[in-house]
């Protein structure tokens, strides 16, 4: 049964041929081919939805191939995923220089394989699917930015952040302002628990963002062809087509850049600061909670051992009244019997009152 996927697998190695027919064979329709000559010569003739391709091969290596792909408008939008044992940062930014979507380290692991096949097959159908929209919308912000200048478009960008509480949001109003001055950029904001991605078109290549973690220690702002890296303490910022053939427009859309994220990194710290607020008012709630449950059970503590209390008190005089005729004393003797009863009573009262009062602080208590 023919499979709607079709794929291309690109490699010298027949044993690895295998090894990937085997691994999909079963979910997607297979060309298996030995070189990127061969690749380009029968791309045109059954275009497959992604290729997978193999970095070192005679003649043309996996490289030159991938580039000659995305120079030819009918095969530029074919996805390349590079499977190599090569996999180092210098290969990994070769790769993703050719134009590849992701690399796959050899020996790979059958799951893994298909994970990145089908989350670049996703990111594909979803960046087509946005394509003809992201176009409208740049040319329509471009038109509407046009009299704007670049310090206007820095002006509105710090409004709208200035009441942004979000990282997702604040990750829009980015790609929103750099694509009005018409720049293609990806973007990852880093909190304490966790990394926010977006680019301009809507996918994010995951061969992207392993280059901005692997890239994040280089210069703050750092050029490699037309792309820009710009690395901030809790932001970067990936700007895949400065116009580095023109040095006074370079220079200004840099240090638009560097304003632009220098706001995006101080609203952070003001979101930072109001997401430890609430979890402090959180906390505080939580305690307030314990407070209150824990002076309520005190409460009824203080009302049960005031009942014991007063039914001791109740027995003894009734046990007093019984044995006092029977005990034959003298008036005198029962005069001071009595006497001594009553002043220990009167400071047993003297305790409820005290009682009383704590029973009312319980009430205020409670009610703050």
């Amino acid at each position: 049964m023919a499979h709607a996927v079709r794929l291309m697998a690109v490699d010298d190695n027949a044993t690895n041929l295998d090894i990937i027919q085997e691994a999909l064979e079963d979910d997607y329709t297979l060309e298996l081919l030995s070189s990127g000559k061969e690749c380009l010569s029968k791309i045109n003739a059954n275009q497959p939805n992604l290729i997978l391709m193999d970095v070192n091969m005679p003649e043309m290596d996996g490289y030159e191939t991938c580039k000659k792909l995305k120079a030819d408008p009918k095969t530029s939008n074919i996805p390349v995923l590079f499977v190599s044992a090569l996999n180092s940062l210098d290969e990994r930014m070769a790769g993703y220089e050719a134009g590849a979507e992701d690399f796959i380290s050899k020996p790979f692991e059958v799951k893994e394989l298909t994970a990145k096949i089908e989350v670049t097959l996703r990111n594909q159908e979803a960046n087509e699917k946005n394509q003809s929209s992201a176009t409208e919308a740049m040319n329509a912000a471009m038109a509407a930015m046009s009299s704007a200048s670049e310090y206007g478009k820095i002006i509105q960008f710090l409004e709208k952040t200035n009441a942004c509480c979000s990282y997702e949001r604040l990750a829009e109003i980015l790609i929103g302002t750099t694509n009005s001055m018409g720049l293609n950029c990806l973007v990852q904001l880093r909190s304490r628990t966790e990394h926010y991605c977006l680019d301009t078109s809507g996918s994010v290549k995951p061969l992207e963002v392993d280059l901005l973690s692997k890239l994040k220690s280089k210069d703050k702002i750092f050029t490699f062809s037309c792309r820009t890296l710009f690395n901030f303490n809790k932001i970067s910022l990936l700007v895949k087509n400065m116009p580095v053939d023109n040095i006074d427009k370079f220079r200004q859309l840099k240090d638009s850049v560097a304003v632009l994220l220098n706001g995006v990194e101080a609203r952070m710290d003001f979101i930072s600061v109001d997401e430890q607020k609430l979890a402090q008012d959180r906390l505080t709630k939580k305690m307030l909670q314990h407070t209150h449950k824990s002076l309520d059970k005190l409460k009824n503590k203080f009302e049960e051992h005031k009942q014991k209390g007063a039914k001791v008190i109740r027995t003894m005089l009734e046990d007093i009244e019984v044995n006092l005729v029977s005990m034959d004393l003298v008036d005198d003797q029962a005069a001071f019997l009595l006497g001594v009863v009553d002043r220990e009573m009167s400071k047993v009262m003297d305790l409820y009152e005290f009682g009383d009062e704590m029973e009312t602080q319980f009430a205020e208590i409670l009610a703050n």
